[in-house]
């Protein structure tokens, strides 16, 4: 019989699991309109971790659905997207961050998702520096770019209350997923909102 666990995800906050290889994780968005930035290493090997860059060019798409994998940087495919109730996400932006929010957006210095990512990966015993964060899988983000002017637009989250990604583990994985912390930008209507991890073992 399958068995299952929980992990609630508080709005603006992160936090870290292992998926076991074959196990199915689900980042359900509870409320609607929220991002959700994944990253992952190897487990018990932190030099391999999640690429944006292998991932896009690796399935020769800048957005991913099922059937997709997500790569690592030394090419191995990491997990693999096996449902997809939204279809709209995210593999060119870097996860918000002090430096953003102090430097770009002009709102003062403050957490972002590399940092609450960073602490929450820590609670489970490692000793990472924000630096070692790779550039995440943004659930949900909506990006779009103007070839023209050739600047991105961030358009508010594609989700709705109840939407979910389903993603199966292909190697031991050390995950951590946090609510986007941008409350200052249209990414998640202005507000940041709660998300559900569930464990399928």
């Amino acid at each position: 019989m399958m068995s299952s666990s929980s992990i609630d995800i508080p709005a603006g906050g992160a936090k870290a699991f292992v998926v076991k290889k074959g196990n199915v994780f689900r980042v359900t968005d509870v409320e609607g309109g929220q991002v959700a930035d994944l990253v992952a290493f190897k487990h018990k090997d932190q030099s391999e971790k999640l690429d944006q860059s292998r991932t896009r060019i690796n399935n020769w798409k800048y957005r991913i659905s099922v059937g997709d994998p997500v790569y690592s940087n030394k090419n191995n495919s990491m997990m693999i997207i096996i449902e997809d109730k939204v279809g709209i996400h995210d593999l060119t932006f870097p996860g918000c961050s002090s430096y953003a929010y102090e430097k770009i957006l002009k709102v003062g210095k403050r957490n972002g998702c590399i940092e609450n990512l960073t602490e929450a990966l820590n609670e489970e015993g490692n000793n990472l520096k924000t630096f070692e964060i790779p550039a995440p899988f943004s659930l949900f983000m909506d990006v779009e770019y103007d070839l023209r002017s050739n600047e991105p637009r961030i358009n508010p989250a594609a989700s709705k209350a109840g939407d979910f990604v389903g993603i199966r583990a292909e190697m031991d994985c050390l995950i951590a997923v946090s609510s986007c912390a941008d409350d200052v930008t249209d990414c998640n209507h202005g507000m940041c909102r709660p998300l559900k991890i569930k464990i399928l073992e």
